[in-house]
């Protein structure tokens, strides 16, 4: 197999010193030669992006991704593989989705917990998901993950195949704090099967604000001259406070300035509360079903291909 590997950084291209992990200046070699240890030999065509740790994504950072997963496929593979960060990968693999759709050559992104030269990495089993869904024939942007505690018993009953571990780009959630599992929303809707990816088109930092609902919170009073939207995430039941002078004064810049305002989060069931109502007044479109990364992904990008 002809498959592309795009290095972006992430836990998964770190060396470990000293209890710091810091990035290594070739992550692909150190990556390869240790599945091609256990694995063998494919057909590699490298492209190295400057190596960062996902953290520090921003739009910019995602466009980039993006355009040299397109360069990738424009050039001809079985697939693509991109490295990176678990912190912000839910982001990315939402924006290749919405960028290339369901049906492009497969495009995997891959991540691990520990350093590749950790003996508890699941850097190599993640590796083997990937290869094994695009050796496969499927298609798709995908996320190919197995949790560290589920790869060391695979290793201990040496079991070198896993079969399982791909996730939809568009249906995941953040993993919780302290654990190492993507969660997958079986019922989110997705993006739909065409992708609207535009070479040139850029994601810009500061056009979308998100928000998530929790006890506490008090809502923005104030926004930047180049915010265009406010995604809500708000509580499981399609709800959120819509009491006090925040509030309010949320509501009144939110009217003042034209912004859209997207809630998701919302279930779909049809019930709906008087809170959630309060937003009906101004520019207000509920995303049903969709998972909020992939809801904040889909309005940023929308915003980015009306202006350009």
């Amino acid at each position: 197999m002809k498959i592309t590997l795009i290095t972006t950084g992430g836990t998964i291209g770190t060396a470990e010193a000293e209890g710091v992990r810091r990035l290594r200046k070739d992550p692909a070699k150190a990556l390869l030669d240790a599945y091609e240890a256990v694995y063998g030999k494919e057909e590699w065509r490298i492209v190295s992006a400057l190596p960062a740790l996902s953290e520090n994504n921003g739009g910019a950072r995602i466009t980039e991704i993006t355009e040299l997963t397109a360069a990738a496929l424009e050039e001809g593979c079985d697939g693509v593989i991109v490295t990176h960060g678990t912190d912000t990968l839910q982001y990315t693999a939402a924006a290749l989705r919405y960028a290339f759709g369901a049906d492009c050559a497969p495009v995997v992104l891959v991540s691990a917990s520990d350093p590749i030269d950790d003996p508890n990495t699941n850097a190599l089993y993640n590796m083997r998901v990937a290869i094994n869904f695009i050796a496969s024939g499927q298609r798709g942007v995908k996320v190919a993950y197995i949790d560290s505690k589920t790869c060391n018993g695979l290793r201990k009953s040496n079991i070198k195949e896993p079969e399982f571990g791909i996730f939809d780009a568009d249906r995941l959630s953040a993993h919780e704090a302290f654990s190492d599992v993507f969660s997958e929303l079986g019922s989110a809707t997705g993006f739909p099967a065409a992708g609207v990816y535009r070479k040139g088109v850029k994601l810009i930092d500061g056009t979308v604000m998100r928000i998530s609902v929790y006890p506490g919170m008090t809502y923005p009073r104030e926004f930047s001259s180049s915010l265009r939207a406010v995604v809500l995430e708000c509580y499981h039941s399609g709800t959120l406070r819509t009491v006090g002078e925040d509030f309010d004064s949320f509501l009144a810049e939110v009217r003042a300035g034209g912004i859209e305002v997207f809630l998701t989060g919302v279930a779909r069931d049809g019930v709906r509360y008087e809170s959630s109502n309060k937003l009906r007044g101004i520019n207000f479109i509920p995303l049903y079903g969709y998972a909020p990364i992939a809801a904040y992904i889909k309005v940023w990008y929308d915003i980015a291909l009306s202006g350009s």
